[in-house]
């Protein structure tokens, strides 16, 4: 036993559920992982599993508010707390002032009080979204290649599917290829990494192909890999990524894109819906315009601003535009200055904590890489505003950011232990 555990309180917390009623904490964890497979390929499905675990919390109420309580005198999850209110705050408060309802974040923000009771079960919950994300792989490839048999230019076709998801199984396949301790997991894995990277080639978004470059990078990195291995590896997704890239490009698919602002093209008009939106932000730069307030906001620039910022005129009338397509000019825009301050240290502070138990966990490379791939796709999308892609960044809060005691520390007390054997995926 170790003599003085990291985070001591939410360790004392999770032992005292878990032994309360090991079986609800069961059940718990697994409705956590189906919703965890269900979130990357079936918005129907995550939302009954949603509720599902609502309802398990609320079963074991009693159990959870310990819990709550020591993870949230951690340094992220206050931080994460504070974020939201100052963006809600924002949203009520000058002129034009948003309404209560409108100004709240989405029901994904929900996601770490339902799933840090279970943070010991977290490598069941990275199966989970592998598993998924797998899923959400084969979905994309299919529909990719169809189009393509159909003679469809693939940069013409809207297809929002798979953004920050295919990347997460690529992480996964990859990790499972270098430490792979059979020739079948071998095999299985290379089979899944070239479904992946064929759901990225015949896809229409470049966050897509952004995440799975930046994923494969930080897996063949961070894993715990012989730098023998670890070499042979980088070079073979070195080659598997410029075939994507190639690939996508002579398919025009999403590599293929201009880059040169058309307005007159939704996917080539980013540079100009940035400008505008720092534009309107000036306006409130410390506290910013709240939550789900962009379209009322930056769309009637149209009317004073039009020839400053064409793209808006265009855009305005299309349906489900509100963001700007990048993470650190939405979070400015919504939270301010400060705000992406407060956002911005709670990552930091986590994101160290989740790099120090790397060399004692086996798979939390995996965690971290799926967080750079996310962090690298939002250059180009809204992580914490589409309804996947929220409950992925706030599930990566609560297993990967989360100041939480170590995979060794919680197993001493038989917290997770249940689920070592998927360790052995990946071999050192």
């Amino acid at each position: 036993m170790s003599s003085t555990p990291q985070h001591p309180d939410l360790l004392a917390a999770l032992v005292s559920a878990d032994r309360r009623d090991p079986s609800l904490g069961a059940i718990h964890a697994g409705i956590a992982a189906a919703w965890c497979a269900s979130l990357m390929f079936s918005r129907s499905a995550e939302g009954v599993l949603f509720g599902a675990l609502v309802v398990a919390v609320v079963v074991r109420l009693p159990a959870m508010l310990p819990i709550w309580w020591a993870a949230l005198r951690t340094w992220p999850a206050a931080l994460l707390l504070a974020w939201l209110i100052i963006a809600v705050v924002a949203g009520l408060r000058g002129e034009p002032a948003g309404d209560l309802i409108a100004a709240l974040p989405h029901r994904q923000f929900l996601v770490p009080l339902l799933v840090v009771p279970v943070v010991h079960r977290w490598r069941m919950l990275l199966a989970g979204l592998a598993i998924g994300a797998t899923l959400c792989a084969v979905i994309c490839a299919v529909e990719g290649l169809l189009l393509l048999a159909d003679g469809a230019r693939l940069d013409a076709v809207a297809r929002p599917r798979g953004s920050f998801v295919v990347p997460i199984a690529a992480i996964a396949a990859t990790a499972a290829l270098i430490g792979g301790s059979s020739w079948r997991i071998k095999s299985v894995s290379m089979a899944v990494l070239l479904i992946a990277a064929t759901a990225a080639a015949t896809g229409s978004q470049r966050s897509i192909l952004i995440g799975l470059l930046v994923g494969l990078l930080a897996i063949v990195t961070l894993g715990p890999w012989r730098w023998r291995r670890r070499l042979v590896v980088l070079s073979a997704a070195v080659v598997i990524a410029a075939l994507t890239v190639t690939a996508s490009f002579w398919m025009h698919g999403a590599a293929a894109k201009r880059w040169n602002l058309d307005w007159s093209d939704y996917s080539t008009s980013r540079v100009c819906l940035w400008q505008a939106t720092l534009r309107s932000w000036s306006d409130r730069p410390w506290l910013g315009f709240g939550i789900n307030r962009w379209p009322e906001v930056v769309l009637p620039l149209a009317d004073t601003e039009s020839e400053r910022f064409p793209c808006l005129t265009w855009l305005r009338d299309r349906e489900g535009l509100s963001y700007s397509h990048n993470l650190e000019i939405d979070v400015l825009f919504e939270s301010g200055l400060i705000g992406l301050a407060v956002l911005t240290s709670a990552t930091v502070v986590g994101l160290v904590a989740g790099w120090r138990r790397r060399g004692s966990e086996p798979l939390a490379a995996i965690s971290i890489s799926i967080f750079f791939a996310t962090f690298a796709a939002g250059q180009f999308d809204h992580p914490l505003h589409r309804g996947i892609s929220c409950g992925l960044s706030m599930l990566l809060a609560t297993i990967l950011l989360l100041p939480r005691p170590t995979q060794r520390s919680m197993g001493e007390f038989g917290l997770g232990a249940e689920d070592d054997w998927l360790d052995h995926w990946i071999e050192r």
